[in-house]
């Protein structure tokens, strides 16, 4: 029976594409983090590394 329930809830919530969000947030998934340029700067600056190759 339980595996019946997941089954179903399983198919529910990947019938309801539309509701990305609640998809994913449901299986844990969150937006990534973009670094901005500044934090690229102080990331470089931190570690001595030059931005440039």
């Amino acid at each position: 029976m339980k595996l019946n329930q997941s089954s179903l809830l399983l198919s529910l919530l990947l019938s309801l594409s539309s509701c990305t969000p609640l998809v994913l947030l449901t299986m844990g998934m969150k937006k990534p983090h973009v670094p901005t340029d500044d934090e690229f700067y102080r990331f470089g600056e931190k570690w001595n590394m030059s931005i440039y190759f």
